[in-house]
């Protein structure tokens, strides 16, 4: 018999999930769980966390697509069925409209503020560069891992017979890690408002950090407008312009790259090289996340005395592991 606890928590998730199902047709089938597993109780919180399980045949990918924006979910594993970790505020219940992107809550926010120190102005969501120069940011996801991207990858994998399935399955159990990490702290990043930079980035590419970093080389290396977007204000654009130039003109922030995302030339000079290929071989998709897991190195190592981000270690020890496992099976097939 549960607890009278475990029976509001149950009520307030079966609430949270029917006003998602609201949002979509009637005749869409109605999300559903298979398992329901609360995690040890911490009376310093003020949530509770929930383990779901969305069994893959018997829910809308969708609707399992919009829960997983929501920062109040976050994914544990999507190898065979989706597992979700959501938090449950032990006062009142989950409201959809007032749940944030994970790269825009308070915690994202605060982690910004530690990360780009005195240059951010939380109240106002501005850089500020004294009386030089000051622009609107707000938070942006860098690499894209979400379901949609994820189900793409694993499109390419299971349509590319070259590999041998060891190879295959290696890089199914990196992209279920990165899946993960996706909307973790170490993936995040502020972004300038001005220029629609954001609509810039999910169009290039297709939402590739790699070759979003390429197209800002090309506009600082060679002039090349690509990064500019011509549907946004004549204003917004040049605002735009004007921020990016500035990171030419002071050297002292390491450019562009280093002040947003922690870049050193090595690494920003990878990803440009990744950036101007295609991913379409289970190599290029195993290369991608390989990138993606040396920029979230680098930052776990400058950022690691947050508490959110020391709780990645185990993630991280995962990724070696899998990364070892797999160069032991390669070199016994030797």
């Amino acid at each position: 018999m549960k607890d009278e606890n475990e029976k509001d928590i149950q009520e307030k998730i079966d609430e949270f999930l029917r006003e998602i199902d609201a949002l979509y047709p009637a005749k869409w089938s109605k999300l559903q769980y298979e398992k329901y597993n609360l995690e040890e109780k911490n009376d310093d919180r003020n949530y509770d966390n929930v383990i779901l399980e969305f069994k893959r045949d018997k829910n809308s990918i969708r609707k399992i697509r919009y829960l997983s924006r929501l920062s109040t979910a976050k994914i544990v594993d999507l190898k065979d069925s989706f597992k979700f970790n959501i938090s449950i505020p032990k006062e009142g219940k989950l409201i959809i409209k007032e749940i944030e992107e994970h790269d825009s809550t308070k915690e994202a926010w605060e982690f910004y503020k530690r990360k780009y120190g005195e240059y951010l102005d939380l109240e106002d969501k501005e850089i500020k560069f004294g009386n030089e120069i000051s622009f609107k940011v707000h938070g942006e996801t860098d690499f894209n891992f979400a379901l949609d991207k994820v189900d793409e990858f694993i499109y390419i994998i299971d349509n590319d017979k070259k590999p041998f399935e060891e190879k295959r399955e290696f890089a199914k159990k990196l992209l279920n890690i990165c899946a993960y990490f996706n909307y973790s702290l170490l993936n995040f990043s502020i972004m300038p408002s001005e220029g629609n930079l954001q609509g810039t980035k999910g169009t290039i590419g297709k939402d590739r950090f790699d070759v979003f970093v390429w197209a800002l080389n090309l506009y600082y290396k060679e002039g090349v407008d690509l990064i500019i977007n011509s549907h946004t204000s004549v204003q917004s654009t040049k605002k735009l312009i004007k921020i990016l130039d500035y990171f030419n003109e002071k050297p002292k922030f390491n450019g562009y790259f280093g002040f947003f995302y922690d870049l050193d030339e090595d690494i920003t000079s990878g990803l440009i090289e990744s950036g101007k290929k295609r991913i379409d071989t289970t190599d290029r998709v195993i290369e991608y996340m390989m990138w993606a897991f040396k920029v979230w190195s680098i930052r776990y190592d400058k950022f690691s005395e947050n508490e959110q981000i020391q709780m990645l270690g185990q993630e991280f020890s995962k990724v070696q592991k899998v990364i070892e496992d797999f160069k032991a099976k390669e070199f016994s097939r030797v």
